[in-house]
């Protein structure tokens, strides 16, 4: 039999690993979550990782469409022009064709120019008449072609009044009417209206006029406004007879390619 002191003892034993039970019982839930935690953790990243790379797949997707869809071009021209008299006056002009993606495009013709009141007294510092006159109309052909691509015959009817504004300012309003007929297409004509603001400044023996224009283009066929630039630029009067107009120009074309143009331009005016 067992004594009390047995009894004791086994009692003893009995509570010590009673006591540890509980210990490890409680000590489990403390490293469960942790485990819980990590395999949480691990979905989340994978998917952080697989939006990433489906937000860079769309950005080069569209950085490649952009780039498929517009175009770079330098646009060199040359005019020349003559006065007749104070009211009339010839121009003859050779350039890229800015209606063509080539480089080896062309658009070359004349214009005969008619000025209405002259301006008691000129607000721009250029040897450009027709910005010394309240309006200027426009009779011009031009022909635009190139190799492997077609060609047109342009008749061009335009309206240009000048409106004097507050601070030194001159704004244009250039109503142009295009009369195409372009080979392989027939007839065709769209209308043009564009807008320019400019000033002339001073500076010692430095003068120039810088400008900003928009101009909009509405086309029979498609029957709808299908084209807008916008331009900005600076005239630098090289004495009386010379005329140079770098520019730049952003043209957005509505169902046509390319898509969108950024054009550096640079005209040499000539008058005799």
């Amino acid at each position: 039999m067992l004594t009390s002191l047995d009894k004791a003892r086994a009692f003893c034993i009995w509570r010590s690993q009673l006591r540890r039970s509980v210990l490890l019982n409680k000590g489990a839930p403390l490293v469960r979550p942790e485990r819980t935690r990590i395999a949480q953790r691990q979905p989340r990243s994978t998917k952080l990782s697989g939006r990433i790379l489906v937000v860079a797949a769309n950005l080069a997707l569209s950085v490649v469409a952009v780039a498929q869809t517009s175009s770079n071009q330098i646009w060199p021209e040359v005019d020349s022009y003559y006065s007749l008299n104070a009211r009339y006056r010839l121009k003859f002009a050779v350039s890229r064709s800015s209606d063509g993606s080539n480089y080896n495009s062309i658009a070359i013709g004349p214009t005969h120019n008619i000025f209405a009141k002259r301006f008691v007294r000129p607000r721009l510092t250029t040897p450009n008449a027709a910005k010394d006159h309240l309006l200027t109309f426009g009779v011009g052909y031009l022909y635009l072609g190139g190799i492997d691509q077609v060609s047109e015959n342009r008749i061009q009817l335009d309206a240009t009044p000048q409106i004097p504004l507050p601070w030194g300012l001159q704004a244009s309003d250039r109503n142009r009417v295009d009369l195409r007929s372009v080979e392989e297409s027939g007839f065709s004509w769209r209308y043009r209206n564009c807008v320019t603001v400019q000033r002339t400044f001073k500076i010692q023996h430095l003068v120039f006029s810088p400008y900003a224009q928009a101009e909009f283009y509405y086309s029979r066929d498609p029957r709808s406004w299908n084209k807008t630039t916008l331009q900005t630029g600076v005239d630098i009067p090289l004495g009386k007879r010379f005329d140079l107009e770098p520019y730049y120009e952003h043209d957005n074309n509505v169902g046509s390619s390319p898509n969108h143009v950024n054009a550096l331009g640079l005209t040499l005016s000539i008058y005799f």
